[in-house]
This record gives structure tokens, C-alpha cells and sequence, in this order.
């Protein structure tokens, strides 16, 4: 969640950043398995697993859609947390110049 934050603070499209999530679970599949593997060791339930380590893009998308529902959307949420305007805009520019 915080790297989708992150983006659309840069500026990135709210679909690309969902559509990119969904690939998350493509793209990881070997670091998944082995999370998978090493929480199983530890007796985590296989239900909570799958559920905690999927990348569904409905999900990204409802939180998307909680934050405008909730809070008018990220700024307005991220402001409720103390993160100023000005800090927004700085954090903005230095995503967008790295």
C-alpha cells in the first residue's frame, strides 16, 4: 500500500498503479513461494497465507475507492495524518527527480 501511495503521490495514474499491483503476484512468484514455504513452517493457517500474499487488483482498487469514499481521496487522507500540502508537493518532486 505504501508504494501505491507513493506513486500516485508521483503522479502515476490510478489504473496503471492498480494494473501494476495485479502483476506483484506474477512477478514475485518465486519470493511468494518461499514466504509461502517459510510461513507454513511456522504453522501460519495455508487460508491466511494465500489471502495475505494474493495481489488482486480489485483490492488495491477498493482501497483506492475507500480513500475518496472515507477521506475525499489520498491527499486529503494524507493531510489528515499531519502531511502538509507543501510536504506532499517536496515528496512529489523528489519521486519524480529519482
Amino acid at each position: 500500500m505504501i508504494a501505491a501511495f507513493l506513486l500516485a503521490i508521483a503522479g502515476v495514474d490510478e489504473a496503471a498503479i492498480v494494473e501494476d499491483y495485479a502483476l506483484t503476484e506474477r512477478l514475485s512468484g518465486l519470493l511468494l513461494a518461499r514466504l509461502r514455504e517459510r510461513a507454513l513452517a511456522r504453522g501460519t493457517n495455508p487460508r491466511l497465507i494465500d489471502i495475505v500474499l494474493r495481489s488482486e487488483p480489485h483490492n488495491m482498487q477498493k482501497a483506492f475507492d475507500h480513500l475518496r469514499e472515507k477521506h475525499g481521496g489520498l491527499s486529503p487522507y494524507l493531510a489528515t495524518l499531519g502531511l502538509s500540502q507543501q510536504a506532499r508537493e517536496q515528496l512529489a518532486t523528489r519521486l519524480k527527480e529519482t
